[in-house]
């Protein structure tokens, strides 16, 4: 019997997808994966469940609630233990031996890993990524709101990053604008005079996934989708986190703009 891995989902699609892929990670069978959507409604910012219209989630076993006290006091995230067959993990701490494991309880992130291990997605991917001659620049609103990020300090990163991007397109390249937040984006003096699209979720990650060159400031979602894109493409980034810190790992052909 293969061992049945749980995972809590937590945060936006980007999360969502940094957590699917550790799961995979852990075991051939991936019906041996249970999902929980239970959780995705008690965060501040609202983030729906659509896996479903970016990934085949048939394969996985979803439930919108389970018996979970362990996920529902996010255990993982404040014990490590591994005894009677369960293990607890976390992005806090590797993944120890599996060989005597029944069940893994997962909670947590997983964005300090590499950026190759969201490669096992592309066996998933409900769209293949074609490349399109497209500058995307991907804006989001809520969070940066919400944690208090200047306004200025954004629309400065946007002005270089723009800049910048004009050496890797050509008068064939059309520059288009994604966000979930008009308001917000229409704030940055830097974006006045593109395209500005508010499409399904679904349509901008495959959007940006497919483009040529790629702009984003410290957003999970683009670095999920960039980094599931073809490798050829060029990514334009501040090389950081949501909380601000610099990452980790970064994308093949990404380049940092210092704000």
């Amino acid at each position: 019997m293969g061992i049945k891995i749980l995972v809590r989902l937590a945060g936006g699609l980007g999360n969502q997808l940094f957590q699917i892929a550790k799961a995979m990670q852990l075991t051939d069978d991936f019906k041996d994966i249970f999902i929980s959507t239970q959780h995705l409604k008690k965060y501040k910012t609202f983030h729906d469940y659509v896996l479903p219209n970016v990934i085949n989630t048939d394969i996985f076993n979803v439930a919108s609630s389970f018996d979970d006290y362990i996920m529902s006091a996010r255990l993982p995230k404040l014990i490590e233990f591994s005894i009677f067959g369960i293990s607890l993990v976390s992005d806090r701490r590797t993944v120890s031996s599996q060989s005597k494991v029944r069940y893994s309880i997962l909670d947590g992130y997983f964005q300090s890993e590499s950026l190759d291990n969201l490669k096992i997605l592309n066996k998933i991917l409900l769209r293949q990524m074609k490349p399109v001659n497209e500058v995307v620049i991907h804006v989001r609103g809520g969070d940066l709101i919400r944690l208090g990020y200047p306004i200025q300090e954004i629309n400065q990163f946007y002005k270089k990053a723009l800049e910048k991007a004009t050496q890797f397109s050509d008068k064939s390249y059309k520059y288009k604008v994604i966000t979930d937040d008009i308001k917000f984006t229409s704030a940055l003096p830097s974006l006045n005079g593109y395209e500005v699209l508010t499409g399904k979720i679904e349509d901008d990650f495959y959007r940006i996934g497919s483009s040529r060159v790629k702009v984003f400031y410290n957003s999970t979602f683009a670095i999920t989708a960039s980094a599931l894109g073809f490798d050829n493409s060029i990514c334009i980034s501040s090389g950081k986190n949501l909380d601000g810190k610099k990452r980790q790992h970064l994308i093949k052909n990404e380049l940092i703009v210092d704000k």
